[in-house]
């Protein structure tokens, strides 16, 4: 449960960091780097929350990443 409390914390710090590492312009950017995180850690569902969630973080903070896609279904 901590665990969970702690990975909500760090999905904001998380986004904003995607965005400024990867300079990312574009959401095909995104996605690529989304799914290698999501690829390797597909198997645990809490990770796959983490993701999901960082990813509606971009998309409401960052609205100029255009053409928005989820990830695909397992």
């Amino acid at each position: 449960m901590e665990m969970c409390y702690q990975t909500q914390l760090n999905n904001d710090h998380i986004a904003g960091l995607m965005v400024q590492t990867h300079r990312v312009k574009t959401i095909s950017q995104v996605s690529r780097t989304s799914q290698i995180l999501y690829t390797r850690l597909a198997s645990d569902r809490m990770i796959f929350t983490m993701v999901f969630n960082i990813q509606m973080k971009l998309k409401s903070d960052y609205p100029f990443l255009q053409s928005w896609r989820s990830f695909p279904k397992r």
